[in-house]
């Protein structure tokens, strides 16, 4: 019974990477493979394709050379939030994406302009 169900899971999840795999490829929300599932399923119920428009014009931000990461990840938290008319999901994408944001996106900034960053035991 026990490895019935793990199969079941299994199955489920395969399906759900498969078919999400190609919705993925224009899909802009996350830093990496993983996030961006787990963006892309957790706005399900969501207004999705506006979000994803804030989520490429945070990337195009990030790699403008006079832009800081403040000023881009408040226009991306002010973007997802006036996008987003259901006041549930202008809560969640607040908390799932505009904190994730500001709580994640130093090192993806630095990465964008290629700046060193000290660890803080260095200084």
């Amino acid at each position: 019974m026990v490895s019935r169900n793990i199969t079941i899971i299994l199955l489920l999840f395969t399906l759900t990477f498969s078919s999400t795999f190609g919705l993925l490829k224009d899909y802009y929300c996350g830093i990496g493979f993983f996030s961006k599932i787990a963006s892309f399923l957790s706005t399900i119920v969501c207004d999705r394709d506006t979000l994803n428009l804030c989520c490429e014009a945070h990337d195009i931000c990030y790699d403008s050379e006079n832009r800081t990461r403040a000023e881009c990840d408040t226009a991306f938290c002010e973007c997802s939030n006036e996008a987003e008319k259901d006041k549930f999901c202008r809560w969640w994408i607040g908390v799932s994406h505009c904190r994730m944001v500001k709580a994640l996106g130093e090192k993806p900034y630095a990465r964008s302009h290629r700046i060193f960053l000290i660890p803080d035991e260095a200084i």
